[in-house]
């Protein structure tokens, strides 16, 4: 097995991913855009085979045997694992099933009277629409959010592929594609439907591929711009944020092709342009073009008249209306929090102490205060004290480490042009601002101490990355557990008597429809509570349904 480990070709395995996923969502907006029937599930076939074709014809038959057991593991995975986050029950897993059930964002009307309507209709639709073509064709509404796993599981095998340019040691290899790929945010979202980690790993993923291209100029460009062009349109259709941040990245990317690659400039610009323009104006078209038809601006709800302050429920308006950098000074240095912030809670913590309610506020998707985890702040207090030692005892060969420097400047310029970027899910790159100042301090610092720190700062990192993942993966597992157990709690005593609001009604059938349970459905007013749900089932094993929808026998 090892042997066999040994001769996998990593990189092409993580390009076939890439093209799958991009390639699905993109072909699935086409089937929409010329008004094809989801019926016939062929989408995720053809963009499965063709993933497929370019592992037979870039590496071996062995290496599509290792990508073919991937994508089964981590898509029975997903389709194991319910998705028991807030929004991905609230309207997340509706749009699929709406999708799914006919309706068409280019030429159907608006949805009207479903749960989160107004967000489905005018938010960005490229994990939707991947997830109805592996829920059309696997008839699992929990495997089309196997994006998730898939982009970071492929990010960790590409990242490992090129650390070998720079580090000899294996462990150290394995260090940094753990940390790059499962960011903390990452590792909170990775069995639901939220597109926060994918946005981060996707930006991941153009990197990298980026980087590919400018070193395998030996081949043909053609694939490597094909894939930028189609992994772009994913992320900017991954929701508002991710244009701006996908109009830096190529920015960023211009100016390194035009300082070290001259030769793909050219290139490379004409790449980003039909980048833009077709994740925009091809796919995006909606919500992009037709929220400014609509709205009159291309980010409506959320901006533009009559828009919604979806901040409402982050915090109040004396902590909101701080300025971005106070903001982001204080949740890199709180305790981990997640409820509304207000001003009467912000304290500080000694960098590295731990309090028992953080490690239940991280078992979240969308932690707020504290949301990269438990020993951030001493990471970020480490690999600054180290980077401080870099610039004061850097060797000759410094200007080695100036795109390094540019990608930095890049990372915190789009965190800062985000005025909410306190909120962890909203900037998941700042995170890896310090990794590579850790990373940088322990490459080029001559000085002892000052390499020292920077180890030290790459460790508590990395112990903090893993104790995000275990405790979120841990929780997951356990949600699971007792769901098991409530719906085979709930089969004894069936038919269910369900008493909704009409907010989770995509949960009702991913959990009763999954497990064949009868049921009706009882629609009751908002704060309407009944004392029952499943007898003999603790309520607080239930989490999906607690305050919004409760049944009884």
């Amino acid at each position: 097995m090892r042997k066999l480990l040994c001769h996998v070709d990593y990189k092409i395995i993580s390009l076939a991913i890439f093209l799958f996923v991009s390639l699905t969502a993109c072909l699935g907006y086409l089937q929409l855009l010329l008004n094809l029937s989801f019926a016939i599930p062929a989408v995720p076939v053809i963009a499965f085979a063709v993933s497929v074709y370019f592992i037979e014809k870039e590496a071996y038959t062995s290496d599509a045997y290792v990508y073919l057991f991937l994508v089964l593991l981590i898509g029975a995975l997903e389709a194991y694992f319910m998705d028991v986050s807030w929004d991905g029950q609230w309207y997340h897993m509706q749009a699929v099933r709406s999708i799914v059930a006919g309706w068409n964002p280019y030429w159907s009307n608006e949805l009207f009277g479903v749960t989160g309507a107004v967000w489905i209709n005018s938010y960005p639709k490229a994990t939707w629409v991947f997830g109805a073509e592996l829920y059309q064709l696997t008839d699992s509404l929990n495997i089309g959010k196997m994006y998730q796993l898939l982009f970071a599981v492929a990010n960790f095998l590409l990242v490992w592929d090129i650390a070998k340019s720079f580090m000899a040691k294996n462990k150290w290899r394995l260090v940094t594609a753990f940390l790059l790929a499962f960011n903390p945010v990452v590792s909170a979202q990775i069995f639901s439907y939220y597109v926060d980690g994918t946005l981060y790993s996707t930006m991941l993923a153009i990197a990298c591929v980026a980087f590919l291209w400018s070193k395998e100029q030996e081949r043909s460009n053609y694939f490597y711009s094909v894939l930028l062009v189609l992994l772009t349109a994913f992320l900017v259709n991954l929701k508002f944020t991710a244009l701006a941040y996908a109009g830096l990245e190529w920015l960023c990317i211009l100016l390194l092709y035009y300082f070290y690659h001259r030769q793909l400039f050219l290139s490379c610009f004409l790449a980003s342009v039909l980048a833009i323009c077709f994740s925009v104006m091809v796919i995006g078209f909606n919500p992009y073009i037709t929220n400014i038809m609509h709205h009159g601006h291309p980010f409506w709800p959320v901006r533009g008249e009559y828009s919604i302050n979806v901040m409402a429920a982050g915090g109040d308006d004396e902590f909101l209306n701080q300025s971005r950098v106070t903001k982001l000074i204080e949740a890199t240095f709180s305790p981990s929090y997640n409820h509304e912030m207000s001003m009467d809670q912000i304290r500080y913590k000694i960098p590295g102490n731990v309090y028992a309610s953080e490690i239940r506020a991280l078992t979240k998707t969308d932690t707020r205060m504290g949301g990269f985890g438990i020993w951030f702040s001493l990471g970020v207090i480490l690999a600054a004290i180290g980077s401080a030692y870099l610039l004061k005892f850097h060797n000759k060969n410094f200007k080695l480490y100036k795109p390094w420097l540019l990608v930095i400047a890049w990372l915190l310029l789009s965190v800062i042009i985000n005025p909410e970027s306190w909120w962890a899910r909203y900037a998941p790159q700042f995170y890896v601002v310090f990794l590579l100042m850790a990373f940088l301090t322990v490459k080029g610092c001559q000085n002892q101490r000052g390499k020292f720190i920077g180890i030290a700062a790459v460790v508590v990192l990395f112990l903090n990355s893993m104790f995000c993942f275990v405790i979120h993966v841990g929780y997951e597992g356990a949600m699971q557990i007792q769901i098991v157990k409530a719906m085979y709690a709930a089969r004894s005593v069936a038919p269910i008597e369900v008493y909704s609001s009409g907010n989770f009604d995509s949960a009702l059938v991913n959990y009763f429809q999954r497990y064949d349970i009868p049921y009706h459905v009882t629609y009751i007013d908002e704060g309407f509570e009944k004392q029952n749900i499943v007898p003999g089932v603790p309520k607080g094993d239930l989490y999906w349904m607690q305050h919004f929808t409760t049944f009884e026998a």
